[in-house]
């Protein structure tokens, strides 16, 4: 049981990372991102998904 404990912290803690960043990235004006920030921002979201 301590193990799926462990692992449903570990996903609540990522999911609100996600969630933080997402609320973040929706404030965020299109027009001033590069496509060098937003190859980043993807590069980061996709290890989460």
């Amino acid at each position: 049981m301590k193990e799926i404990d462990d692992i449903n912290n570990s996903l609540n803690a990522l999911t609100r990372a996600k969630d933080l960043l997402k609320r973040k990235l929706s404030k965020v004006d299109p027009e001033s991102m590069s496509f060098a920030k937003i190859g980043i921002c993807t590069d980061f979201l996709t290890r989460f998904y």
